[in-house]
Order: structure tokens, then sequence, then C-alpha cells
């Protein structure tokens, strides 16, 4: 054999070296090799972008810090690459017991049955999804909205007038109004002409005072309730006559006045300059609000069929009637349309 020959052979024997008297386990063979190459464990786990633990693992034959077998094999093969040896000898020194042991490690959690969720469990989420404060508020808007939506506006009107028609009753029958002012203001000063005393000088004066004194009392009636007293002459039977005529006239002043307050509709107001008249009549219940310029309400109540109330305020007027169809408006002596302002038989407009 030549020295040429001889020094291509021994590369070939060293090469041969590994697979032919390498170690027995395939982390030894691999180890040597790197550590013939001059190289260190770091840069080989940074040039294969595997961690260090894992290619100390495998050099030590440690499998069982590696996932499986499968991994180990591949590991192993990329080693090999970079350190450009046979990869068949290192594959084939891989012990295949502890392949099946880590195929045994990872079969359970894959053989993992299926769980399927029980249809009682959904109602339990769904519980605790509606105890959240935030659910429970945006469910009471929208039960709110759809109420605010369904229920009619007419409706709504008609509660809110019978609520609001009691208070209004006892307030209308505890505080007179003007037309009840007039028919019982007499009755206040019909008490002290019932003791005046006409001044009797003689019998036959007694006469010419009990027709004197009836056209001259009833201007007293409007006047102040002081009684007049006058001083008494001679008694005689002049007086009674006297008296029994003072009283005759304020009772039928009173019946007068009474009969003339009972004619005359009930008013929300007394007249002022500037103001605009209206005329509200009922022929159903119905609630009628009547709002002037200043803000001031001038009519909020229930009214009954038959009622005709004057209201007096400063225009703009704002009204809101609550039944048109039972209830007739003259502003200015004009009538006012309710039906081509009314929604749901409720009108809402504003008079000037």
């Amino acid at each position: 054999m030549t020295p040429t020959a001889a020094d291509e052979a021994t590369p070939a024997a060293a090469s041969a070296a590994p697979s032919t008297f390498g170690p027995s386990s395939a982390g030894a063979a691999l180890r040597r090799a790197r550590e013939a190459r001059g190289l260190h464990i770091a840069a080989l786990a940074a040039t294969l972008k595997v961690p260090q633990s894992k290619l100390e693992a495998l050099e030590a034959d440690r499998y069982h810090e590696l996932p499986d077998a499968t991994f180990a094999r591949a590991l192993a093969r990329s080693m090999c690459r970079v350190l450009k040896i046979e990869a068949a000898p290192v594959l084939a020194m891989l012990p295949s017991s502890g392949a099946e042991a880590s195929l045994d490690r990872v079969t359970p959690g894959l053989n993992q049955p299926f769980r399927e969720r029980s249809v009682s469990q959904e109602p339990m989420l769904s519980a605790e999804l509606l105890k959240r404060p935030a659910v429970l508020g945006v469910g009471v808007l929208l039960v709110a909205a759809v109420a605010v939506y369904a229920i009619p506006s007419s409706w709504i009107e008609q509660v809110t007038a019978r609520f609001r028609s009691a208070p209004d009753a006892s307030t209308t029958t505890a505080t007179p109004g003007p037309g009840s002012a007039v028919g019982t203001a007499p009755v206040a000063t019909d008490s002290p002409p019932t003791n005046i005393e006409a001044p009797v000088v003689s019998a036959s004066e007694a006469a010419p005072q009990s027709t004197a004194s009836v056209p001259t009392l009833p201007p007293q009636t409007s006047g102040a309730a002081t009684p007049i007293t006058a001083p008494a002459a001679t008694p005689s039977p002049a007086p009674a006559t006297t008296q029994a005529a003072a009283t005759t006239p304020p009772a039928a002043s009173t019946a007068a006045s009474a009969a003339a307050g009972a004619g005359q509709p009930i008013q929300a107001g007394t007249p002022a300059p500037g103001t605009s008249p209206l005329k509200v009549r009922a022929s159903a219940e119905s609630w009628v609000e009547v709002v002037d310029a200043k803000g001031q309400v001038l009519l909020s109540r229930l009214l009954r069929p038959g009622d005709l109330v004057d209201v007096h305020g400063v225009a703009p007027l704002r009204l809101r009637v609550g039944n048109v169809s039972g209830t007739e408006l003259v502003f200015r002596g004009q009538p006012v349309d309710l039906a081509a302002r009314a929604r749901d038989n409720v009108a809402r407009l504003e008079l000037n």
C-alpha cells in the first residue's frame, strides 16, 4: 500500500469509527461527535433553535425528559445533520422502550372521553348571567320601553284623570267660586237688618215710615253689616209692621240674587285687563288643563257632563284635553276644532 492510499484510508476509518467502534448509546455517540467537532452544546442548541436542556437530556439518554419518541428521533437526526455524521447508526441505537413509554404517557391525554355539556347546566349559566346588575338594568329599560310603546296615551290620560279627580273634587267643594259667593253674600247681611228699629213718634206717622223704609233698605244689604239702632219712642203697633216690612225686601233680594247666581256659568278665574276669554263645555267626562302665558294653571280638573267653565288668562293659552269627543271649546267667540288636533282622542294645542 502506498503512502497516498494509507493517507486516504485513514480519514475513512476515522469517520467509520463512531459507527463501528462507537459507544453503545445514541446519546454518547452524539456527544462524542459534537466534542470532536469542538462545538459547544449551547452553540448547537442555538443552531437547531432547541432548548439546551433538550440536547443535554438526549446526550445523557434521559428520554423521559423529552416529549415523545418522535421528538427524540427528529432531534437526533437534526444533530447528525449539523455534525455531518451518518444518522442511521444513531437512530438504530435509540431504545424503542423509551418511545413506547413516552407514547403510553401521551395516549391517555389523547384518548380522553369527550364530555358533553348537560342540558341542566344551561339554565345555571343563564341564571348567573341574569344576576349581573348591568344585564338587569338593560332588561328593565327594555321592558319599560315596550310598555310605554304598547300602552295607548289615551289610557294613560284617563288613569291620570281618575287619580286627580278626587283631590280636585274636594277642592271644588271646599272653595266656593265667584258664582256661589254671589248667591250667599246677601245671607251675611240679612241678619243685621232684622235688628233695625225705625223711629216711631206717633201712630199717625207709622204708615208713612213703613212705606218709606221699604225702598231704602235694599241698598243697605250690599253695604256694611253694622247694625243700625235708632232711639225708640212711645211703643205702638207700628214697629211690628215696620220691622216686617224691613225684613221682607232682603229675603226677596236674596232669592233673586240666588236665582241669578244659579244661572251663571262657573268661572275659573277673575277677568283681568288684557286677558282672553275661553269657554269650556263638557258633554262627557273629560280632563281639561289650561295654562296661561305666565305659566299659571287656570284650570286642571275633570269636568262632568254639562259643566260649563269660563276661563280668563293671558294669551297664548296652552290646553290639554283628555276627551276630545266630549269637549267643546269657544275662544273669543269662535268655536275651536279639536278633532283636527287630536290624537287618540287627546288634544294638545295653543290658543293665541
